[in-house]
């Protein structure tokens, strides 16, 4: 939304409009990341920039606390560019989908691993390796892909995929050395 606000496209007002996209489903944690005074104000610049600007700027940025929507946006993105693809992610990312929240899939590991600590380290590693795979199979089909829908969608694709893999590290990492908190996903 933010991106469309600054190009002039998108139906919000306002830059606080735009930045309304920004779940705040964990605690308030995005909230304080984007919905702020200062992000408003550089998104209300952003957009003024572009009125008079000969070369135009987006916005292009990606909820890191929101593994969940970013694995419905890659499914999406591939269910207009590749069915088979989507039905593949879809089937990579079912820890996320199927889940409340990218806790809930690191609350259901962790239950796993009380049954079993093998069983529990292979659904990680399988895990991993899926959501690996379709950022992997984004990039081989890149050229492909960007012919369909362009190179703007494909890159948020791409970063969204990235933000999957990373959520799916940092959630194993946590489950596997509990002394990790938050803050690692920011390193």
């Amino acid at each position: 939304r933010v991106d469309r606000y600054v190009r002039g496209v998108g139906d919000d007002k306002t830059a606080e409009e735009a930045l309304r996209g920004f779940a705040c489903d964990d605690g308030g944690t995005t909230r304080w990341l984007w919905r702020n005074v200062p992000s408003e104000n550089f998104v209300a610049w952003l957009r003024e920039h572009n009125q008079t600007a000969d070369v135009k700027v987006g916005f292009f940025g990606l909820d890191l606390f929101a593994a969940d929507r970013s694995a419905r946006a890659v499914v999406e993105y591939l269910g207009c560019v590749d069915h088979a693809a989507a039905r593949r992610a879809e089937g990579s990312y079912a820890c996320f989908l199927a889940s409340a929240s990218p806790d809930d899939y690191a609350s259901a590991c962790a239950a796993e691993a009380r049954v079993d600590a093998r069983a529990c380290e292979a659904r990680i590693a399988a895990a991993r390796d899926a959501c690996e795979k379709v950022l992997a199979d984004l990039q081989v089909n890149r050229f492909d892909y960007w012919d369909i829908m362009g190179a703007n969608q494909l890159l948020m694709a791409e970063m969204n995929a990235e933000v999957v893999v990373s959520a799916q590290q940092f959630y194993a990492k946590r489950l596997l050395e509990p002394d990790v908190n938050r803050s690692i996903r920011d390193q």
